[in-house]
């Protein structure tokens, strides 16, 4: 009986020390909520060669009730020892960025409850392939937590990502400059390339990724020849009526091969061969092609005013 009343009291003892110096301690630290936001950095295009530009549209709007003093965006840009770069801050809602130093610094002053900013940035990816991430970081001023929805001292990570793609089948890339043209491996071979796939940019500012893939062959077409050829311009975007031109490389003599294209919706288009060189406008839409297998292999040029993959029949 002694045994188990000092048990008790021993327990007894082990809780008023413990309220004891929870007293002492003071009040229980309440940590605050981040405000609600939304936050996104977007790859434009989703996958480009190693070494090739990308841009991210970054996006931040405070979808909070709190008007904030003072908010700031930093991104350092990662991975200068293989050759990626900010290319340049091509656009941006809100002034207050400096790039300067290599690296993206703004300070964009007050921002009110339901204002937003959105900038384009376009970096040079590296050379080897993987994926690349600019960790761009909105924050606000302040002490971090506070006591509730107010985003004082918040950081907003918003990693910007992108795939670095190099295999044969594959080539993207942001339109940065004049004239572009982006292409998949060009090094034809029986086995390993028989075709390539081209795109001349129509603009710049764009993103633009083709390559080849296998699907099945429309039902109204028969018999398809060849890799289909897949382009992305502009993410779907329409060019009529100037259009733009696709060049489709074929190992040898592909003799005589007709074209169909067919569009992102779904569409079947045949297209019929060109009167000309470059292709009058008026042809364009729906498309045309001009074969030129005067050399040990065959090239194909379309011209196209819409999105979509090509093969012949």
């Amino acid at each position: 009986m002694f045994r188990n009343r000092s048990t008790r009291a021993l327990a007894s003892l082990a809780i008023t020390l413990a309220l004891a110096l929870t007293a002492m301690a003071g009040p229980a630290t309440i940590l605050g909520r981040r405000a609600p936001a939304e936050n996104t950095a977007t790859a434009i295009p989703g996958s480009v060669t190693p070494g090739a530009n990308v841009a991210f549209d970054v996006h931040f709007k405070n979808t909070s009730s709190s008007n904030l003093a003072q908010f700031f965006l930093n991104a350092i840009t990662p991975g200068t020892d293989d050759g990626a770069a900010l290319f340049a801050l091509e656009s941006s809602s809100r002034t207050g960025c400096d790039v300067t130093s290599g690296d993206l610094h703004c300070i964009f002053g007050a921002l009110n409850a339901g204002a937003e900013i959105n900038l384009r940035v376009v970096y040079t990816t590296p050379s080897t392939p993987g994926t690349f991430t600019v960790p761009f970081n909105f924050s606000t001023t302040g002490v971090a937590p506070d006591g509730g929805q107010n985003s004082h001292g918040d950081d907003y990570p918003t990693p910007g990502v992108v795939t670095l793609d190099a295999t044969l089948n594959f080539a993207g890339a942001y339109t940065s400059a004049g004239g572009q043209v982006i292409t998949d491996n060009q090094t034809l071979s029986k086995r390993q390339n028989p075709q390539y796939t081209q795109v001349n940019a129509p603009e710049d500012g764009i993103g633009i990724t083709v390559g080849e893939a296998t699907f099945p062959c429309p039902a109204e077409i028969g018999k398809c020849f060849g890799q289909w050829s897949v382009i992305s311009v502009n993410g779907g975007a329409g060019y009529s009526p100037d259009g733009f031109s696709v060049v489709l490389g074929y190992v040898g003599n592909i003799g005589n091969v007709k074209f169909v294209h067919v569009l992102d919706d779904g569409t079947v288009q045949k297209l019929a061969a060109c009167t000309a060189y470059p292709a009058p406008v008026a042809e364009r839409n729906p498309g045309c092609y001009f074969i030129d297998a005067s050399g040990t292999n065959t090239l194909v040029t379309i011209w196209l005013v819409e999105n979509g993959r090509l093969s012949g029949y």
